[in-house]
């Protein structure tokens, strides 16, 4: 069995099965990094977790 880099009418292409892999771990990592930041004492740390949060989201949201 052969996965080529394109779909085909039976199967997908291993960039659409590597891109799906790679939104579900962000959109799990964004939970986790959320529940993180929101127990952060350090204002500065939670502020820079903020940030990659965004950034993830943004990210999330144009994949």
């Amino acid at each position: 069995m052969q996965v080529s880099i394109t779909n085909t009418a039976t199967r997908y292409g291993w960039a659409m099965i590597v891109l799906h892999w790679l939104i579900g771990v962000i959109f799990i990592g964004q939970f986790v990094l959320g529940f993180v930041m929101m127990r952060i004492e350090s204002q500065r740390m939670s502020f820079e977790l903020i940030q990659l949060h965004k950034s993830f989201g943004f990210l999330l949201l144009g994949l």
